[in-house]
């Protein structure tokens, strides 16, 4: 447990609605991170660009699995930015350390959020659930530490798209054409 914040300001919370439009998830990111900026928050780049892509998860998960609005809740505590993400559907997410559910449509962003936030957690909520995240004022990841957990998490997305264009047998068009051989996918494959 956190030592008490004394005299550190507080901030929020501050709320707004999402509609159910792919143009709001990224105009709701913008306003989170606006906000951040109007707070002064001592955050650091790698932070703030973590914040801003574990919104943009959050809400986008929030408005293409529900097609309804959401509510996006931020608050600062001195220590921790904090922000939930309320939506109608009941069924708690989980973020699974299986690699093989990751190459379904869900689950891949609450595995980015599983790694590069320094909190998380889903609760039941009266309208449905509340996911959250919170971020320090620094990355809890950096360098080569972050990049490895950003490839953990594309990899088997990457895999997948591989296994389909090995399983169509296509060639390269780089290494087809006049001159060069034709060189299947499937041997190109062992560098994904």
């Amino acid at each position: 447990m956190s030592a008490p914040f004394g005299d550190s300001p507080r901030f929020g919370p501050f709320g707004f609605l999402v509609p159910a439009t792919a143009l709001a998830v990224s105009a709701a990111r913008g306003q989170i991170m606006a906000l951040v900026e109007r707070w002064r928050l001592p955050l650091a780049d790698s932070a703030l660009c973590d914040l801003e892509l574990l919104a943009s998860e959050l809400i986008t998960n929030a408005v293409v699995h529900t097609q309804a609005p959401c509510a996006v809740c931020v608050s600062w505590n001195g220590e921790r930015l904090r922000v939930e993400v309320t939506d109608v559907d009941p069924q708690l997410p989980s973020a699974s350390t299986d690699p093989a559910e990751h190459l379904a449509e869900n689950g891949r962003g609450l595995a980015l959020v599983r790694a590069l936030a320094a909190e998380w957690g889903a609760q039941p909520d009266p309208a449905g659930k509340r996911v959250w995240f919170a971020v320090g004022t620094n990355s809890r990841l950096t360098g080569d530490e972050r990049l490895t957990a950003l490839v953990r998490v594309a990899a088997p997305l990457a895999e997948s798209h591989a296994e389909q264009l090995l399983s169509s047998n296509k060639t390269s068009p780089a290494e087809s054409g006049p001159g060069r051989g034709h060189r299947p996918i499937r041997e190109m494959a062992g560098c994904l």
